[in-house]
């Protein structure tokens, strides 16, 4: 059995498989509480797996911290997964493809697996990413801007009468303050915030989905991420749910992944 780690920039996700799909997920917020202890609730778990796979986005320190962890807990060091230039029909669109964050291209790879056919790939977490793929399945190349909890940050960092207004600005908070409706106004300062920033992030998916990049019509639009539910319920377009894409790239073949 091997464990799936996906260490994003707020979130430490996990999942097991015996290569007969994931069981086991979880998840911890490491933002705030800190990544040892986000290891810690995970190492919990009595189970010891054969292999360890890691998808890292949170910098070489936080990889270091879960590979000691992973060494200490299991007596054996974690597959760090890396972006590659082609795997399952899909080519990476990245001039320098390791410059692709590993967390899109493994997401790339399962939601290719699952829809093979122009996609459009959606990944709303800490920051947003936008990955358009064609219907051969050449990467196209994507979009990143900074998620609505970021969006909420700037605003309280770098304004005066606005801060008092934001509230704690959390992704749990965006999900539970705002209306399941695209085109909703705010009534008040807080409100007015919570959809400034979702809806724009909705318009820079509907305006990618508008833009086919093929004759093949309009791509699929897949999501993923944190904030991937309440994202799809604000667009007109259907959306194709997922957010366990990551570790479910993590789960193919290595040989879709360089590996460290």
């Amino acid at each position: 059995m091997k464990l799936l780690l996906d260490l994003g920039n707020s979130r430490l996700k996990w999942a097991w498989t015996s290569g007969e799909g994931l069981v086991g997920a979880g998840y911890a917020t490491h933002r705030n509480c800190g990544l040892s202890a986000a290891l810690a609730e995970l190492l919990r778990n009595p189970a010891v797996p054969d292999e360890v796979r890691v998808a890292n986005v949170a910098g070489p320190a936080a990889g270091k911290l879960v590979a000691d962890a992973i060494l200490a807990r299991f007596g054996f060091s974690p597959v760090f997964a890396r972006s590659r230039d082609t795997a399952y029909g899909l080519s990476n669109g990245y001039r320098e493809p390791a410059q692709l964050g590993v967390d899109r291209w493994l997401a790339m790879c399962a939601a290719w697996r699952k829809c093979p056919g122009p996609l459009c790939l959606v990944d709303a977490g800490t920051a947003v990413t936008i990955d358009v793929i064609a219907a051969d399945g050449a990467h196209s190349g994507g979009l990143i801007f900074p998620g609505a909890n970021l969006m909420v940050a700037a605003l309280r960092r770098e304004t005066g009468d606005l801060d008092q207004f934001a509230g704690p600005g959390s992704s749990s908070d965006m999900r539970a303050g705002c209306a399941a409706d695209r085109y909703a106004l705010g009534t008040d300062t807080a409100d007015a915030i919570r959809l400034g920033v979702v809806r724009a992030s909705a318009a820079l998916v509907a305006d990618c989905l508008a833009k086919p990049n093929s004759t093949a019509g309009a791509p699929q639009l897949m999501i993923t991420g944190g904030d991937g539910a309440q994202l799809a319920r604000l667009l007109d377009a259907p959306a194709a749910y997922d957010p366990e894409l990551v570790l479910e790239g993590l789960a193919l073949d290595p040989a879709c992944y360089s590996v460290a």
